[in-house]
């Protein structure tokens, strides 16, 4: 559970790069004109417009977060699933022992049978 600071930060940092995500998109929509891009260690250009620049590189952030922190959280995720596998299977174990037991409590009711014969007789 997260602390008051802890959720402050989370708060802040939720409204901080929804801020910076609608600046860049406002940014992009405003800039239609082409831009000259240069890939440096090569000689070689690419003319592209401004906004495909800036939602593409919006883009690319978005996606290597969401695979950097699921790589990221894979061991927590497998731990957590491999507890709750045990959990599961240690309350199966219980529940059929205390099926068992109360099986084992119960007596048998028979209901006695009528002789139809000597009944009508």
């Amino acid at each position: 559970m997260l602390s008051g600071v802890g959720v402050l930060l989370k708060v802040f940092r939720i409204l901080f790069f929804t801020t910076l995500s609608i600046a860049v998109v406002f940014f992009s929509i405003s800039n239609k004109h082409s831009g000259l891009v240069k890939f440096w260690p090569f000689d070689f250009y690419v003319e592209i417009p401004i906004y495909v620049l800036c939602l593409g590189t919006l883009g690319i952030g978005f996606i290597s977060g969401f695979l950097f922190s699921s790589l990221k959280n894979l061991p927590r995720n497998y731990r957590e699933r491999q507890t709750f596998k045990k959990e599961i299977k240690s309350l199966d174990q219980q529940l059929r022992q205390s099926n068992m037991e109360n099986r084992q409590g119960q007596t048998k009711i028979v209901k006695p049978t009528r002789d139809v014969a000597a009944h009508n007789a």
